[in-house]
């Protein structure tokens, strides 16, 4: 099994990295205050810091303020130095890219556009050619070291992830979850063997709605569910132990539907659809499909408000720049500033601190008797359902952007009587793979797919993009979980 990868690199190289002055947003005057930092004697100079960030911040309608751009500077100045000390291990390797291939890759990427075109990019970068070229020069070289420092020696085999797991077996001897089940069974069918302590049994599926219904209104009411299970259930062997079916591992539930699970695989009680769906399969062997109710809120773009709309571009944008700058493992945050009037700046905080964890409601925004929000809630919830943002309409409904057909098209070939969906994205891929041009810079963030598919030239994340475009146009519809 061979493994590549860019993440966590470590180069061991004798230099020297010294910060000096690097004190931003602050005044203070130190000695050496144009110089950010030295690697083995090479200087990189807070303009340079200030010129790539920005370059990265042009364009934006929030800019970063505070602990954020420090944070941005900071990570720019953090990749300067990794490719400065990358660039002299290139230097005594002799992997220095050369003028030809610069020029090669330039001139690839300029192709799409006129000369105008290009020098308005630039300007709108606000970079020069030369600085342009540098960045080429710099990119191609670390892509030769890692190649051949990095790259061409990992070889992790199936033995070497034994080895690993015998040697670190107390690390996977987690404690399995357990959960305590207890069921009321309520049936359409007549069964004279059913006895609960009401003697209640339905005869008919009339007779069972209603009396789901019944049940339903008691736990609502808060009755005692193993009561309830005594009283009414149908199912002879738990009826009279309040309906309790013991205890049950994590991992004999993972069987189940998935939609009783979570991303991270966790069992979701509650929820009367899974259950009904699961008993229409049982005891019909029909198919189904079951919704939760707050997939159509999800859905409801043509209601968000202005606010809403907002935050959620800023926090997309927010990813996409900290990927971009080399930042992993954190996710973008909206930090309250203050409620009236109401301010909000983009954060970020460690991805670990918040997977997999679950922040409640708090307890004070709940009225006492459970049927409606306190004041302070109120107040918390109301900057953010401020301000409308309808999307065009067309005939009284929303008019949404359409993939154009060309997508359709150039994925035509690829569709086969029968395929099955990986099948079509495997021969897409390929094709991609075939007729486009994997160019760095050759896009930014706000780049059009249109405009991709026309220069054919882009990254990772506009191929995969164009993929579910094409996916999407010729009627294969691509599925997402939402989160």
């Amino acid at each position: 099994m061979k493994t590549n990868s860019r993440v966590g690199l470590f180069v061991t190289v004798p230099l020297s990295v010294s910060l000096l002055a690097f004190c931003l947003g602050c005044g203070t005057k130190l000695a050496g205050d144009d110089v950010a930092a030295t690697v083995d004697g090479r200087k990189i100079y807070r303009a340079d810091v200030e010129k790539y960030y920005q370059n990265q911040t042009a364009g934006s309608d929030q800019q970063p303020v505070g602990e954020q751009a420090t944070s941005l500077r900071l990570s720019i100045l953090k990749e300067l130095i990794d490719n400065e000390i990358l660039m002299r291990r290139a230097e005594k390797l002799g992997l220095l890219a050369t003028d030809e291939e610069v020029d090669g890759k330039l001139n690839e990427i300029k192709s799409p556009y006129s000369k105008e075109q290009f020098e308005a990019r630039l300007k709108e970068k606000k970079i020069t050619v030369d600085d342009f070229k540098r960045d080429l020069r710099r990119s191609l070289t670390v892509d030769k070291v890692l190649n051949k420092e990095i790259t061409s020696k990992i070889n992790v085999s199936d033995q070497d992830v034994t080895n690993y797991y015998n040697a670190h077996k107390s690390e996977f001897n987690l404690i399995e979850p357990q959960y305590h089940l207890a069921r009321i069974l309520v049936t359409a069918t007549p069964n004279p063997q059913v006895h609960n302590l009401k003697n209640d049994k339905a005869q008919n599926e009339a007779d069972a709605r209603k009396k789901i219904q019944t049940i339903i209104n008691h736990l609502d009411s808060g009755d005692d569910f193993a009561t309830l299970a005594m009283n009414y259930s149908e199912d002879p062997e738990t009826s009279g132990n309040g309906g309790d079916l013991g205890f049950a591992p994590e991992s004999s539930l993972r069987n189940t539907d998935a939609g009783t699970r979570d991303a991270f695989g966790h069992t979701q009680l509650g929820g009367v659809a899974p259950v009904v769906a699961n008993m229409v399969r049982e005891a019909h062997g029909y198919k189904y499909h079951w919704a939760v109710a707050d997939y159509l809120q999800r859905s409801a773009r043509h209601i968000a408000s202005r606010v809403d709309v907002e935050q959620a571009y800023a926090v997309g944008k927010a990813a996409v720049e900290l990927a971009a700058s080399g930042v992993n493992a954190v996710m973008p945050t909206i930090v309250r500033k203050a409620s009236k009037p109401y301010k909000w700046v983009i954060g970020q905080v460690p991805l670990a601190q918040v997977a997999n964890q679950e922040k409640k409601l708090p307890a004070g925004y709940i009225r006492a008797d459970g049927f409606g929000i306190t004041e302070a809630c109120r107040r918390y919830l109301e900057p953010l359902i401020a301000g409308e943002a309808y999307p065009p309409y067309r005939n009284g409904l929303p008019d949404y952007v359409r993939i154009k057909g060309v997508f359709g098209d150039f994925a035509r070939d690829c569709l086969h009587p029968g395929a099955s969906v990986s099948t079509v994205a495997a021969a897409l891929m390929a094709k991609l793979r075939r007729e486009f041009t994997y160019a760095p810079g050759s896009t930014e963030i706000a780049t059009p797919l249109l405009e991709v598919f026309t220069k054919r030239s882009g990254v990772c994340q506009d191929f995969a993009h164009l993929m579910i475009a094409c996916l999407r146009s010729a009627g294969l519809v691509d599925q997402r979980q939402p989160g």
